[in-house]
């Protein structure tokens, strides 16, 4: 795994604007909980090299979300006019849940869950 994160590393880095290696141990550990991440939604062994830059894109979001640069980014959740009502989300599953859609295609049907058949028909 540490070839694929010296190779998602730089694009996370310019993702979030850092030029030195200050944040590097936590954008690595940050990295590898998404590529977990979308290794396990997906039911893959290894990572494909098109799901690279989502991976620098997911650990971004991760970095922001989380607040490790000193201020969380907030996700706006629910946006209500009648009575003024925000809310935002400010959980790390919303990190993945963005980028779902764009991991559909890889994931591998070969292995699905019961709960995934509900619905479908038999043959």
């Amino acid at each position: 795994m540490e070839d694929l994160i010296a190779e998602i590393l730089p694009e996370t880095k310019l993702l979030l604007g850092f030029t030195d290696e200050e944040h590097d141990e936590l954008l690595t550990l940050l990295i590898e909980t998404a590529v977990n991440d979308a290794l396990a939604y997906c039911r893959l062994d290894f990572l494909p090299k098109q799901l690279y830059g989502l991976i620098a894109q997911i650990t971004a979001k991760l970095w922001r979300t989380e607040g490790y640069g000193g201020e969380a980014y907030a996700a706006v959740r629910t946006i209500q006019e009648g009575d003024r009502r925000i809310e935002f989300d400010l959980s790390a599953d919303n990190a993945l849940g963005d980028f779902r859609d764009r991991l559909k295609p890889y994931v591998n049907k070969a292995g699905r869950l019961p709960s995934e058949l509900d619905g479908e028909e038999t043959a």
